[in-house]
């Protein structure tokens, strides 16, 4: 059986709730450590998820959703753009193959 590791991988919509979390954060005033610290997270991990390099567990959501005081949702707010995105990539994609 051979595993699909492309579902594992960041793709747009993991890079929207980072672009996300990195504007709620700052909106918030506070450093990358300083919400790495309220997640129980190190900051690079913190970094990685801004930039949609790891993707964020639903339990971290919650973390840093309840860290920025915000709700979960609002960590969502550019999905359906970046979905949006990604299809038009997809579609792309296909039509160059």
């Amino acid at each position: 059986m051979t595993l699909d590791h492309s579902a594992r991988r960041p793709d747009a919509i993991d890079r929207s709730v980072g672009k996300t979390i990195r504007n709620l954060r700052r909106a918030a005033n506070l450093s990358q450590q300083e919400l790495a610290n309220r997640c129980g997270v190190t900051f690079q991990q913190l970094q990685k998820y801004e930039n949609g390099q790891n993707r964020v567990s639903a339990s971290r959501l919650l973390q840093i959703a309840t860290a920025l005081e915000v709700r979960v949702e609002r960590l969502f707010t550019d999905v359906d753009r970046a979905r949006a995105s990604a299809l038009c990539d997809e579609r792309a994609e296909g039509v160059a193959a």
